[in-house]
C-alpha cells in the first residue's frame, strides 16, 4: 500500500514538473542538529530519471532523490515548484 502511494505520488510529479535530463533542480533535506530542526538545499542537474520516479544526478556519485523530493528551477524565475507527500 506504501509502496503504490509512493509510485501514484512520483508519476504526478512526473506529469506536473514535467522533468527530463538537463533540467535543474533543488533537493531540499531536513536534518536535526543540537536539536534544531534545519534544512539544507542542493542543487542538481538531472542526467535521468528512472520509471519508478528515481532521479539521478550528473557528476553526483550516483546521487539521487525521489520526484517527491525535488523542486525544480525554472529559468530566469525565482519560483520553484515542489511535490510532496504532506503538502
Amino acid at each position: 500500500m506504501i509502496a503504490e502511494t509512493l509510485f501514484a505520488k512520483n508519476q504526478e510529479a512526473v506529469a506536473l514538473l514535467k522533468l527530463k535530463p538537463g533540467d535543474i533542480v533543488v533537493r531540499i533535506t531536513e536534518h536535526e542538529f543540537d536539536n534544531e530542526l534545519r534544512q539544507i538545499e542542493q542543487e542538481f542537474v538531472i542526467l535521468s530519471i528512472q520509471a519508478n520516479g528515481r532521479v539521478f544526478f550528473k557528476g553526483g556519485n550516483r546521487q539521487s532523490a525521489w520526484l517527491i523530493q525535488l523542486q525544480k528551477k525554472w529559468p530566469n524565475d525565482s519560483v520553484s515548484l515542489r511535490m510532496g507527500l504532506c503538502k
